[in-house]
């Protein structure tokens, strides 16, 4: 493969990464570029005559690298094991004997701080002597996966809350049960497969008899956990390509705090007050409304979420200017899809406003952790790049832009002007003409060294915005570019 120098590379050795380099010069840690928690950063490669046909598996990999990291060692409490006739024998998470003949009994772990998302792998080896089998889960409302007979390997994905049952993992039984469970880990992957949180996984076009594999930048089916990684990519030959390191971020700050303030669905359960775990209609008109927050008349924001419909009409999503449903006065509204949503909602009016998610017939759906944004940040710059042809080596011909958000000091502003004129017969000029530009001066904090290339090609590219601190997006005619090396 050939590496592409966008603003996140793809390297087909993992030595080729800046920090892996600057390791020999006593760098001690990655200096990665940023990215928002809804999309990672565009990225392309050419193929160049390796054979791939398409990704096969894409990876999340942090600071500890591939390993996995043990999260529990022990089974602390446990209930519907103890009354007369009844045993829960164990030697830290292994179980030599549980005897449930009643109803349901449940052993829950200690418990762990992880973020939501976070990938655990519970390992065992299940033997069944008689009744239903356990299962396990995270949080009290967690999906039970069912074990088997003989070897287990279970992933359980982290709701990231702190309630009594979340970061604990239980063991469940529903009904009568004999059953032993040994050699049982329970880990961290560092490794977070993502693969399934691609709409569609990098995909190749066939240029000039070679193949480009692109991703551009996309809104992934969830949410990214804070954190600093680099991507794993696995073909579909067995080759390994990896990314540069980045760093996810709460780059657009989500204005919702607690999206179930007020409802009137029939049922409804929501995790980390974002998280629409149900939420059911039976029939008639039902909404919930989020906290509120303040808006500025002709002001947008950007909603995203992944929904899942289980049965009945999907939701319309609403930006009102109240909390409480069905007081509202001026609104802005549109119907949620199956899936990926990425919505643009206006607030037509100055102050409150919330986000309601409202149905008028029966309904029964749930979503991924919701965010409310504004489309700029405060904290980092956003700029946007691309070219209307290919440009060198990179492919942009199919619809490809680059996106970077750099964290950076207030941008220093002169008002440059040229003046054109005349002397008079007493030698004083006669201004004709002027024209005066406003130019920025953009310092940035400490970057990885490919970024150079990366702002110095910018300066051919045919269209380049930036958005600052405060939303208003800027069209770059002329660019320069300076560097000091650390």
């Amino acid at each position: 493969m050939k590496t592409i120098t966008t603003v996140l590379p793809i390297y087909d050795k993992i030595e080729k990464q800046c920090f892996e380099r600057g390791k020999k010069g006593g760098v001690d840690k990655p200096v990665p570029i940023i990215c928002p928690r809804h999309r990672l950063p565009s990225f392309q490669w050419r193929d160049n005559g390796d054979g791939c046909d398409h990704v096969d598996k894409i990876e999340l990999i942090d600071s500890l690298g591939d390993i996995e990291t043990t999260l529990y060692t022990d089974w602390v409490s446990h209930t519907g094991y103890a009354t007369p006739g009844e045993e829960f024998i164990h030697t830290g998470l292994d179980i030599t004997s549980a005897i449930n003949i009643l109803s349901s009994a449940t052993a829950i772990t200690d418990y762990a701080d992880v973020p939501v998302n976070t990938q655990i792998r519970f390992k065992g080896t299940l033997i069944l002597n008689s009744g239903v089998a356990p299962g396990v889960y995270e949080d009290a409302i967690g999906t039970i996966q069912t074990l088997s007979s003989g070897a287990n390997d279970k992933i359980i994905f982290a709701s990231g809350g702190a309630s009594p049952s979340a970061g604990k993992i239980s063991l469940y039984v529903s009904a009568a049960s004999n059953y032993s469970l040994s050699e049982v880990t329970i880990t961290k992957l560092n490794a977070i497969d993502i693969s399934s949180w691609f709409t569609v996984l990098p995909a190749s076009h066939d240029i000039t008899g070679d193949k480009y594999f692109s991703y551009d930048g996309d809104v992934l089916e969830d949410i990214l956990p804070e954190g600093t990684y680099y991507l794993k990519i696995t073909m579909d030959n067995g080759l390994i390509y990896y990314s540069e390191w980045f760093q996810v971020d709460c780059v657009y700050k989500n204005l919702l705090t607690d999206i179930g303030v007020d409802s009137s669905y029939d049922t409804t359960t929501i995790t980390n007050d974002l998280i629409i775990e149900s939420a059911i209609n039976i029939g008639g008109a039902a909404a919930f409304t989020s906290n509120w927050f303040a808006l500025a008349k002709g002001e947008t924001v950007k909603i995203i979420f992944n929904l899942t419909l289980n049965s009945g009409q999907l939701p319309t999503i609403y930006l009102t200017d109240v909390v409480i449903h069905g007081t509202y006065t001026v609104f802005d509204s549109i119907q949620a899809v199956n899936g990926i949503n990425e919505l643009t909602l206006e607030s037509s009016w100055n102050g409150n406003s919330a986000i309601w998610f409202q149905n008028d017939a029966a309904s029964n759906f749930a979503t991924t952790e919701v965010l409310v944004f504004r489309e700029y940040s405060d904290k980092y710059l956003q700029i946007d790049f691309s070219n209307t042809c290919d440009l060198g080596d990179i492919l942009y011909s199919e619809g490809f832009t680059q996106t970077g958000w750099i964290e950076s000091e207030p941008m220093e502003m002169t008002f440059p002007q040229e003046d054109k004129g005349i002397e008079n017969g007493e030698g004083r000029f006669v201004r004709t003409f002027a024209r005066q530009t406003k130019k920025y001066l953009l310092k940035t904090k400490e970057l990885p060294d490919y970024m150079l290339e990366v702002f110095n090609r910018m300066r051919l590219h045919d269209t380049v915005e930036i958005t600052d601190l405060v939303g208003d997006v800027n069209t770059v005619y002329n660019l320069e570019v300076e560097n000091e090396w650390m």
